[in-house]
């Protein structure tokens, strides 16, 4: 008994790390209604990505590998139902919230990127008036006073203005470096908060690239449509739903992949008196083995 307990207090890392992605999953709903994920929906994944994942044959190898296999695993299959414009946000909720547990970023500094200086009541002057809006300067101004990495921020920008008017002119801000010893002190989410108080019309390339260089540029290529990934990831007891753009129509797709799988397929169109045909006709399939399409 003490050995088993032993052997389970060294997987608790990885108990944690699901953990925290989990809730990265359950706040999609605040962003559309429509992103609503059980908790047994993310215990099936997680169990599939154990089975899935390479064996390793120490716990720490074991732990690192659980970890990346089931982080992409999860992204993989909840981006199957983001809208594309969602993707780079659940992207980045996942690199912020992973470096929040990891003690590699501070809270204050994601809250920052959301909420900006919280006061206007700024007492310095602008010092750019020209080409730096007020407002982002006093992003600027409180930003300098967020975190000791920060100090001197004001400094630099009151002191070099050409320089920063340079990366305010850059058409890649997030790949120049900034001016003075900032590039140095700054990490790559640090410099990100930087941008966003200066230039945060060009806020997602550099999202994006702290996204990469957390976590792989994966996690920001675009995902591609294949039903045979998505029949390998389902079960027999959960259907397939597809929400359509304008103008898209899988069932082609749907149909050539069942000849391939020799699969019968019956369709359905929904409308005034044809629930209790649809029924029949699910009834009938699973005793059968057959696919249903409901067509909306």
């Amino acid at each position: 008994e003490a050995a088993i307990d032993k052997a389970r207090t060294a997987y608790q890392p990885i108990a944690k790390h699901a953990s925290v992605l989990f809730f990265c999953v359950a706040e999609l709903a605040n962003i559309d209604p429509m992103y609503q994920y059980s908790l047994a929906y993310f215990m099936n994944l997680f169990v599939r990505s154990i089975d899935d994942c390479p064996r390793e044959k120490t716990v720490p190898k074991r732990l690192a590998s659980l970890q990346e296999h089931f982080t992409f695993f999860l992204y993989t299959n909840v981006c199957r139902s983001l809208f594309e414009k969602d993707k780079l946000l659940f992207a980045f909720s996942l690199a912020a919230r992973i470096g929040i547990a990891a003690g590699t970023l501070a809270p204050e500094q994601l809250r920052f990127l959301v909420t900006g200086a919280l006061s206007m009541d700024n007492p310095h002057p602008n010092p750019a008036s020209d080409w730096l809006s007020d407002q982002a300067w006093s992003h600027i101004c409180e930003l300098d006073t967020l975190a000791p990495a920060f100090s001197g921020l004001r400094e630099s920008l009151a002191t070099r203005p050409d320089d920063w008017r340079l990366l305010y002119d850059s058409a890649t801000p997030h790949n120049d470096p900034l001016p003075g010893d900032l590039n140095e002190r700054l990490d790559t989410f640090q410099k990100l908060l930087v941008l966003r108080c200066i230039i945060p019309d060009k806020l997602v390339p550099a999202v994006q690239s702290y996204v990469m260089g957390a976590m792989g540029s994966r996690y920001v290529e675009p995902q591609e449509f294949k039903l045979s990934a998505i029949f390998t990831d389902s079960t027999a007891a959960v259907p397939l739903i597809f929400v359509l753009s304008f103008g898209s129509d899988p069932m082609g797709d749907l149909l050539r992949f069942a000849e391939e799988k020799k699969q019968q397929v019956e369709t359905v169109s929904l409308g005034q008196g044809q629930g209790p045909i649809a029924e029949q006709w699910i009834e009938k399939a699973v005793k059968e083995g057959f696919w249903v399409v409901l067509q909306n």
